[in-house]
């Protein structure tokens, strides 16, 4: 029998020790210590995500926000000493994600906020300073549970495709004391059920509404009209001013969007064409003005008479930018449909749109047009508003409307916080004139409402 010397036995097994038994412990150990550290910095909680709200009051301040720790945010936040020690800060989570806010133009203004200064590269933290109120909002960009832990305000809906597969938890998510929720939109309930594709969606909740719905907490409209502290030189001129003078053409339209829509505006806008010239353009006409929505394209449609302002859905206030920016603000007559002409009427100057409701019939609004195409003193009427009143936009957003957040932060001791309400209950939701649901907003198809167009009637209160 042959028998290893002991030396021999001893090399083979601190061979294996050193090859096999080190690396493996050293592996172990490399894992306890980066998970110790994962406890440390995000402060994780197993089990439940619902559970990450448990030691939110424990931060809660005597007024009820919660208490920032200055070092801490300006260091997550990369602030410099500017802000001084009067300064409050509040923190507000935007749910979403940073790639997702790529995918809407009209958040540019706002994206612009988290750039890192290298082209498509971005944090997902950002600051917005408010004078009036002496403070600085923290923004942060995520759809993880665990951030919205000691956040003042969750807002929702500003990047509604986020929402997608995520409605399981949020709806079942109860708000801290202390923290509060907003929905944000600028579009309506039924395409944003149409992103969502999930008819929970009408079961998240809120406490403070952010739409254009004048009936929201947060009302923000698209445009709003002003009083002009016009001299009495300037208005003299604006009265005796021919705004029918170099327009050699009649009828302009713009769209983008040719899929979700909810009422048979390509149909109408066939049935003008029929009758009368319109040039149309964008992704569902056959020009284009590039860059879109840049300067050089609204002038180039300054050469119109009239200009088609159809909003894609038929919903209470829903008065897009293209009747302020593009219309009101480069003098020509918007020929408006979508909201009922009450809405218009509340909202904008005196006698400066056309509604479609009010004709009869296709026909009797061209021939409307062609009159005024032929009668410059009747035309002129539609612009005497000028000489009292201007116009302001507000769209896209602007980094401004966090502000407006923080005189509604929930005060969670001192005040009476109001109780979550639901979206599907909120007057945003249900001030459109069909019925939003998943038949209604995302199985039907645009050119199914076209062919249902003699079904029809403009929205008459």
């Amino acid at each position: 029998m042959y028998y290893l010397p002991k030396r021999k036995i001893y090399k083979v097994l601190r061979s294996i020790f050193r090859r096999v038994v080190v690396p493996i412990l050293t592996a172990i150990l490399v894992v306890l210590i980066l998970y110790c550290c994962y406890l440390t910095l995000t402060n994780h909680q197993l089990g439940n995500p619902l559970r990450s709200f448990q030691s939110l009051h424990s931060v809660l301040g005597e007024d009820g926000f919660y208490l920032h720790d200055r070092r801490d945010f300006m260091t997550r936040y990369r602030l410099d000493s500017v802000a001084n020690g009067s300064t409050v800060f509040r923190e507000i989570l935007l749910y979403g994600g940073i790639n997702n806010m790529e995918d809407f133009p009209e958040l540019s203004d706002i994206l612009s906020l988290f750039s890192t200064g290298i082209p498509g590269s971005y944090r997902h933290r950002a600051t917005v300073f408010c004078p009036n109120q002496q403070t600085v909002v923290g923004l942060t960009v995520s759809t993880e549970i665990e951030e919205f832990r000691t956040k003042d305000a969750v807002v929702f809906g500003m990047m509604p495709k986020m929402l997608a597969g995520n409605l399981g938890i949020l709806v079942n998510l109860d708000a801290p004391m202390g923290q509060t929720w907003v929905y944000f939109s600028t579009e309506s309930p039924f395409r944003a059920l149409r992103w969502v594709k999930d008819l929970r969606f009408s079961q998240l909740r809120y406490h403070k509404l952010m739409t254009y719905n004048s009936n929201s907490d947060i009302p923000c409209p698209f445009g709003y009209t002003i009083t002009n502290k016009t001299s009495g030189a300037k208005r003299k001129f604006l009265a005796k001013r021919n705004f029918a003078k170099g327009k050699s053409k009649l009828i302009a339209w713009m769209a983008s969007n040719c899929e979700e829509i909810f009422w048979p505006r390509n149909e109408f806008v066939e049935r003008v064409r029929e009758l009368v010239r319109v040039d149309t353009y964008g992704r569902c006409g056959a020009k284009d003005c590039l860059p879109r929505g840049s300067e050089q394209c609204k002038q180039l449609l300054g050469e119109y008479k009239f200009y088609l302002t159809l909003a894609n859905t038929e919903c209470r206030d829903y008065i897009t930018e293209k009747f302020w920016d593009t219309s009101l603000k480069y003098g020509i007559v918007p020929v408006v449909g979508g909201a009922p002409r009450q809405d218009f009427e509340r909202v904008a100057p005196p006698h400066s749109f056309i509604h479609i409701a009010d004709f009869q019939s296709i026909k009797e609004l061209v021939d409307f047009l062609l009159l005024l195409d032929t009668n410059d003193a009747m035309y002129n009427k539609y612009f005497e508003w000028k000489q009292t009143t201007g116009v302001q936009t507000q769209f896209p957003p602007k980094p401004e409307l966090f502000c407006e957040i923080l005189p509604h932060l929930n005060d969670g001791f001192n005040k009476v916080v109001r109780p979550l309400r639901v979206l599907g209950d909120s007057t945003w939701f249900k001030s459109c004139r069909n019925k939003v649901n998943i038949s209604s907003a995302v199985r039907v198809r645009a050119r199914v409402i076209d062919n249902n167009f003699d079904k029809w009637t403009p929205w008459r209160l």
